[in-house]
Formats: structure tokens, sequence, C-alpha cells
């Protein structure tokens, strides 16, 4: 449940906040925000596992299992098993500002299923291995267009990804989550650094 209150002295938090160092204060807000960016990470990780089927996946790479086994081949863990686990979404700190963005650029191929793309078109030579071929054959195996670009050059259909809108979708229903969290831990953070300072404060549900 969120914090919903607090109970404390105001003349003495005053005179805290004011004692603060910078430092301090940085602190407390870059764990508030880092906390509060992993809500939209996880969710927009977990609305792209629920759209991207295998088939889908394979054609940006992202077939593959989302967790694998590696063993360190360096350093004093060498030898040991860890886990590494396919990112779509991250959360960094804006230099020189307290602000965090939560982007899916870690992978430029991502977005391609975030905001669809048009249709796709390659260029192809005259095959002349596959123009001895005949036309039933060669329709049966690769298709009209295909055909038609192997037996005179041309541009074949490589089709299009729809856009799903996953990251839209996992900001649009972690909007009020994060919020909350943000209070709840704002709330906490200022508990934590007032009992530092010997002030009582208390945190009411």
């Amino acid at each position: 449940m969120s914090a919903t209150g607090m109970t404390f002295d105001a003349s003495k938090v005053k005179k805290m906040l004011d004692e603060m160092s910078d430092a301090e204060a940085k602190k407390v807000m870059r764990s508030v925000l880092r906390s509060s960016a992993k809500i939209l990470v996880d969710k927009t990780e977990e609305e792209f596992k629920k759209w991207t089927s295998p088939e889908t996946g394979k054609k940006i790479g992202y077939a593959k299992p989302l967790v694998t086994h590696h063993i360190r081949k360096k350093g004093k863990n060498k030898g040991k098993q860890y886990e590494k686990v396919r990112r779509v979404a991250r959360a960094a700190m804006v230099k020189g500002k307290q602000e965090i963005m939560v982007n899916i650029m870690n992978d430029y191929r991502v977005k391609w299923f975030e905001m669809g793309t048009t249709e796709r078109y390659v260029r192809s030579r005259a095959d002349k291995k596959k123009q001895k071929l005949s036309l039933k054959t060669l329709i049966k195996r690769t298709g009209w267009s295909h055909t038609k670009a192997v037996l005179t050059g041309g541009y074949i259909g490589r089709g299009k990804i729809t856009g799903s809108h996953f990251f839209k979708k996992a900001q649009e229903e972690t909007k009020s989550q994060i919020f909350d969290n943000m209070v709840q831990r704002m709330s906490k953070a200022i508990a934590r650094v007032a009992k530092k300072y010997g002030i009582k404060v208390t945190v009411t549900n």
C-alpha cells in the first residue's frame, strides 16, 4: 500500500532540508527516479514479450531465448555461470539534470515493432541459375513477385511490420503506479534522512 501521509515537526524538517548536502539530496532523488523508472522498464519488457511471437521476432533476432546462461571466462569469478537477459528497454539518468529517461533504443530494430514499417522492397538482379527452372517451379518456390525479379531483375517485396505500440501501452498502464511509487519512495527517503538528524517522522498509510 502506498504511503498517503506523514506526521512531523515542520520547522525541524525545514532545518534538516537546509542542512542536507547537495550530494545527499541528489542521492535521494536518484533513488526515487530509478525505482519509478524500473516500473515502466519492466512493463515495457512484459508488453514486448506478449506481442512478439517467435515467428515475427526471428526477423529482427528476438526469436532467441530472452534469458541465456553463460560461463565467465575472465576475472575472479572465472568458470562460474551467469544469466544474460535480453533487454528492449532501459532507464538512464539525464546528464546534469535530476531527470531519468526510459527508452527502447537499446536496439534500433525494436522501434520497428513499436511504430511499424512501410512496405519494404529489395533490388534483385536477374538470376541465371534460377532462370533455367520452369516458370511453374519458380512461382511455386518463390511466389510471383520474386519470380518476376529473378527473370528480369527488379524489386522484391519483403512485407511490412504492423506497429503494436507496446511502449505507449506500457506508459499508459503504469502512469498512476509510477506516481504512487514516487510518493511512497520520497516519503520513506525523507523519513530515513530525518532519522539521521534525530527528527521523529511517522509515515501513515
